[in-house]
């Protein structure tokens, strides 16, 4: 019995190594999978601020200048067009997510053709982000707790129709909508995490310093000298408050000469 025992045991802990082992690597590849998700976020956030720069500059007057900037908005636009076929690889043919080739098309192209192209682009990726924006966005309600936020929580209507409606316009006003305030908070949200991801890596330092400047300077164990090791601040060496001394012009001055020195003291 004791033999069934031993190996019973060896059995639930070969059992239990290999749980913690699958749960390990679970754990990994969703924060592998949380890591990426958050770099591809981050990238697509520095190229809509990048974006943002030629959408806002004026046309430069000089041709030399509106070529150079010409050049530098092709460069963005082929980097974006890259990254969104990298990101959907299953929609496009494998020759078509060339740099290289995306690069002659964009300069060897017709302006309308082009265009037509990308929104095509455009409506085919459409299903798909309209059903990843969907579930990510509940996701992220109920992770957070945000299950009551005022915005978007129309109950029959999905966050994506939610989301177009209000970026809606009338036909008879101009055809540019003005993103300036959803500019300004991607701004902001690209500025913060920039700073928390530096004051993350410098706590350790910030923690260091701290714990310097709070150290006693004052050592009032008694050592074997009895004596107390102090640090001297410059701006209080000789330094005392004023103090009120009694006037001593009523008393009788000669009276204390004569009693100190033997003699009497005349007035002059």
């Amino acid at each position: 019995m004791r033999m069934f025992d031993v190996l019973h045991k060896l059995d639930s802990q070969d059992k239990q190594a290999n749980r913690g082992r699958r749960t390990a690597a679970t754990d990994r590849q969703r924060s592998l999978a949380a890591q990426s998700q958050t770099r591809v976020y981050h990238k697509c956030l520095e190229s809509r601020i990048l974006l943002q720069r030629p959408l806002q500059a004026d046309i430069p007057e000089n041709a030399v200048e509106r070529q150079s900037a010409v050049e530098v908005c092709n460069a963005l636009l082929v980097q974006l067009i890259h990254a969104r076929r990298q990101l959907a690889p299953d929609k496009f043919a494998r020759d078509t997510s060339n740099l290289a080739d995306i690069e002659t098309k964009v300069s060897a192209a017709d302006p309308t053709e082009f265009h037509n192209s990308l929104q095509l682009e455009h409506e085919v990726l459409e299903n798909e982000w309209e059903t990843v924006f969907n579930r990510r966005h509940k996701d992220v309600r109920l992770q957070n707790g945000q299950a009551a936020e005022k915005s978007f929580r129309v109950v029959d209507a999905s966050f994506w129709q939610q989301v177009v409606s209000t970026t809606q316009y009338e036909e008879s006003k101009d055809k540019e909508f003005d993103d300036s305030k959803v500019y300004q908070h991607l701004l902001k949200d690209f500025c913060t995490s920039s700073t928390a991801n530096i004051s993350g890596s410098t706590a350790p330092l910030k923690a260091k310093r701290s714990s310097k400047s709070t150290r006693k300077q004052v050592d009032r164990r008694a050592s074997k000298g009895r004596k107390v090791r102090y640090t001297a601040i410059p701006k209080l060496v000789n330094f005392t408050f004023p103090l009120s001394r009694p006037d001593t012009g009523s008393l009788d001055q000669d009276a204390w000469f004569q009693s100190l020195l033997g003699g009497v003291a005349h007035r002059t």
